[in-house]
């Protein structure tokens, strides 16, 4: 698959000068916060993007590779994902509205949006698929968070450097102790036990996407986007 790789910045851009038809990107390490409407990503990659608080109405994900997304906050309504492949990414604190999910391939995601009865993924392939944290083991949440561990080392050095501090900065909260020394988190004993671990599962896949894509864009500054009034792209 040939791509065309922008920037956030670029991606809104375009937007914001009436472009809906996007097609043969790659967007990686971005943070979109704004409302999209009426728009098709087709034959795109998405690598560490996260939506937050965005509302999302009419929008086509069509034959696209989602690695390491978050949909966060905001909501989902009348947008269809078709033919894609979506690993690691977590749908949270959301609404969801006619979404769905068509031939597609889901592994390793978390859907605590709601109402799940708005989502429909019944014609698309599921491998570990979490809707609720009592589904959660603290094996799964060990597994999922060290397999961050490869992509991450594939990185440039001061990337990593950059995502290590950002991970320890937020990451006794969710009861996870970063070794200093490496970039795999491992687990430890808390109150609450299995509960404490696995309820974190998606703060803590929430927090690795965000901290590696804050710790991107703090070595490479140029790909924020800056200056944007989110109102003046919000309906």
């Amino acid at each position: 698959m040939k791509v065309e790789h922008i920037f956030s910045r670029d991606f809104l851009d375009r937007y914001a000068n009436g472009e809906r038809e996007f097609s043969g990107i790659s967007l990686q390490f971005a943070d979109i916060s704004v409302n999209l409407k009426d728009v098709t990503i087709r034959d795109s990659k998405l690598f560490f993007v996260t939506f937050f608080g965005c509302n999302i109405v009419n929008v086509r994900f069509i034959n696209c590779e989602i690695f390491y997304g978050s949909f966060n906050g905001g909501g989902l309504e009348n947008t269809i994902f078709d033919n894609c492949n979506i690993d690691f990414t977590i749908f949270h604190n959301g609404l969801f509205k006619n979404v769905k999910i068509l031939r597609s391939k889901l592994s390793w995601c978390a859907i605590f949006s709601r109402p799940v009865e708005e989502l429909d993924i019944s014609k698309s392939e599921c491998f570990k698929i979490f809707r609720n944290v009592s589904e959660i083991t603290d094996r799964d949440v060990e597994e999922a968070m060290s397999r961050l561990g490869p992509v991450i080392s594939s990185m440039d050095f001061s990337i990593k450097v950059k995502i290590k501090e950002e991970l320890h900065k937020g990451a006794a909260d969710y009861g996870v102790n970063v070794d200093k020394t490496g970039i795999e988190p491992s687990y430890e004993g808390h109150a609450g036990g299995h509960y404490r671990v696995a309820s974190g599962y998606g703060a803590n896949l929430q927090n690795l996407i965000s901290s590696v894509i804050r710790a991107y864009n703090a070595v490479h500054p140029y790909v924020k986007k800056r200056g944007y009034d989110n109102t003046e792209l919000k309906e």
